[in-house]
């Protein structure tokens, strides 16, 4: 496997600026998020997090140790996810919001790695989707259609006790 990867104080200290930065911009994100999780049906989001972070300490261990290079795919996709990140914020559409956060996550990860080592992290990235709701459209459609099933099978349970049901 790779070996020891050294922190860099001064990209600590450029990553520490980036998180504080940003925070306005993806505030309205975190306060959707905060929203989401306290549902029932969103309650695992707050873990997710958490598992992404370990499954990225669990991947470090196999990326080989070398300068990073090539900064600029991830810088691009950090501009592209702070433009979409203000534009949910424009459009008050937190969806938005919370797909810019992983963008800008990702991007991060690219810059500080270089986009050849960085791409060795996109599985806990893309983890990170699932800590997001669906977008509403999609939700209802999806739980719109279980129900209906859910309510044939259950008529067909209750016709079969000889009990007549019309749906």
């Amino acid at each position: 496997p790779g070996g020891s990867i050294e922190a860099n104080p001064r990209g600590l200290a450029w990553l520490g600026l980036a998180v504080v930065s940003t925070l306005p911009l993806f505030w309205m994100g975190f306060t959707g998020l905060a929203q989401e999780w306290a549902r029932p049906e969103f309650s695992h989001g707050p873990v997710i997090p958490v598992l992404s972070f370990y499954m990225f300490l669990r991947e470090l261990k196999f990326v080989p140790p070398a300068p990073a290079a090539d900064r600029w795919p991830g810088a691009a996709l950090i501009l592209a996810a702070l433009v979409l990140a203000l534009l949910g914020n424009l459009a008050r559409i937190d969806h938005l919001v919370f797909y810019a956060l992983i963008l800008w996550i990702f991007g991060l990860i690219l810059v500080g790695f270089g986009a050849r080592r960085g791409w060795f992290f996109w599985p806990s990235a893309l983890h990170l989707v699932f800590m997001l709701p669906l977008p509403y459209f999609l939700y209802f459609k999806v739980t719109t259609a279980l129900q209906l099933i859910s309510s044939q099978i259950g008529v067909q349970v209750v016709e079969l006790m000889g009990v007549p049901v019309y749906l």
